[in-house]
């Protein structure tokens, strides 16, 4: 009774107009009764620590972004919409909001869709600039691991992760980036997750923290007079990888979860 009335209680404290994404999700894909339990595990997780999530778009990341510069130093230019020209259909953003009604945490991903490798996505200047003419590029991304021929589209680039300073410590991260990774997989079915991260972070537990199962160096990001802006590593999974990963995370984190359920939903596709 205790833990239900704190839940109330929780939902209670948001006067915020914005809809819960519990509200607008639609499993399309993916295994229906895994990602339906997450869903609302994930939900009531972030309640009990102040969050209310909705969705939003690219353009509603970049404004948070640019409100809060001193705290969150950079964006990808691969989700900023004034580069890539990604519509609606091909990205999103899971907005946080605390009880003050101010987003406080942001997740968003981009689509890649068809059927080429995230190599020729990469050489193409797509990857970045969607279709945009090449007088227009001067950024680009060069990508030297193993997997570069292995990801094939559909797969999607999740990243421009941010927490609020006064809500860090509350290990938001890994269910954040948890969540993106289900909403993604219920919404478009893609083939892998890819993000990058930093060199001193991929030595570090942050990419255990946020479930990526594969790590790789060789991401450089340079302009296009050959000035190198950024180093660092690969991350990505699979499906199946996304779906296990997602299964561990609820038998870890949440005790009544029974794990016999979750393994048979995990072999469940819509």
């Amino acid at each position: 009774m205790s833990s239900q009335r704190n839940k109330a209680s929780a939902i209670e404290r948001f006067a915020d107009p914005h809809p819960s994404f519990l509200d607008e999700i639609q499993i399309d894909f993916g295994p229906t009764q895994l990602l339906g339990r997450f869903f609302i595990e994930a939900n009531n997780m972030l309640l009990s620590k102040g969050i209310q999530t909705s969705f939003g778009t690219l353009e509603d990341a970049i404004k948070v972004k640019d409100g809060n510069d001193q705290s969150w130093h950079s964006f990808p230019p691969m989700l900023d919409p004034r580069l890539c020209g990604a519509s609606t259909a091909q990205s999103f953003s899971i907005l946080g909001r605390d009880a003050t009604g101010e987003v406080v945490t942001v997740q968003a991903a981009r689509l890649f869709d068809g059927a080429d490798t995230m190599g020729n996505w990469l050489s193409s200047g797509r990857f970045i600039y969607g279709r945009r003419s090449e007088s227009a590029r001067d950024l680009w991304v060069d990508v030297a691991c193993p997997s570069l021929k292995t990801v094939v589209a559909p797969f999607v680039y999740s990243g421009a992760i941010w927490v609020h300073p006064r809500h860090r410590g509350a290990k938001l991260a890994g269910v954040l980036g948890r969540l993106s990774r289900a909403c993604q997989l219920a919404r478009w079915n893609p083939n892998f997750v890819i993000a990058f991260v930093s060199t001193a972070m991929a030595n570090s537990p942050m990419p255990k923290l946020y479930g990526f199962s594969r790590v790789e160096p060789g991401v450089t990001a340079r302009t296009s007079l050959g000035e190198t802006l950024y180093e660092g590593c690969l991350m990505w999974m699979d499906q199946d990888e996304l779906c296990a990963d997602l299964s561990r995370y609820l038998v870890e984190r949440v005790s009544q979860v029974d794990s016999h359920v979750v393994d048979r939903a995990t072999d469940q596709r819509a």
